[in-house]
């Protein structure tokens, strides 16, 4: 599959595909995820074409300021109106001796697509491959410690005509002291119809 990034404008796919670090994975011969880390200076906001993920992102900016990343506490989402529905704020804990990624918000469009609102359960709960998928993408987050732009197609048993838009944002605990783990993984996941080619 090739990288499409219909939510990027023409300009910033060349700038991430050339410049951002290649996250992919393949789970058949019709479905992959692709995805890529980039430097916040690579992307502006302008750069993205929904009014989520520019909302997302502004919002994200403003509270890094100057520092590697923005801090936990600094992350409110009621900052980003626009993007309310369509973000996924992960927890990254520990379960049953494995990393895994408790869902404390599981936006309302995406609730509604997805069929289930999974605020409160674990990625590890379900076992189809997208979850498994967003997991790795998550885990190699936690030492990247960079935002994520990626995009990918439904499955075919659940649709034919939705693509994932995804800005995938780290908040650490504590900048200030230098304390870059990752506590917090901000999510904008887009639902974008379009016919997809499977």
């Amino acid at each position: 599959m090739a990288e499409k990034l219909i939510g990027l404008s023409d300009n910033a796919k060349s700038k991430l595909i050339t410049s951002g670090v290649l996250w992919q994975k393949k789970v058949s011969d019709s479905e992959e995820y692709i995805g890529r880390f980039f430097t916040p200076s690579l992307l502006s906001s302008d750069d993205l074409v929904y009014k989520q993920h520019k909302a997302a992102y502004t919002a994200w900016l403003e509270a890094k300021a100057d520092r590697l990343l923005p801090c936990r506490k600094d992350l409110d989402p009621l900052k980003m109106p626009q993007a309310l529905g369509d973000l996924i704020l992960l927890k990254p804990e520990e379960k049953n001796g494995k990393q895994d990624f408790l869902f404390r918000l599981y936006g309302t469009n995406i609730a509604r697509r997805f069929g289930s609102d999974m605020t409160g359960r674990y990625v590890s709960d379900f076992q189809t491959e997208p979850p498994k998928a967003m997991a790795e993408q998550y885990i190699r987050l936690l030492t990247e410690r960079l935002p994520l732009y990626g995009e990918h197609d439904a499955p075919p048993e659940i649709s034919s005509m939705v693509r994932w838009c995804r800005l995938v944002l780290p908040f650490c605990e504590d900048a200030k002291n230098e304390d870059y783990t990752i506590t917090r993984i901000l999510v904008c996941n887009i639902p974008v119809d379009q016919p997809i080619d499977h």
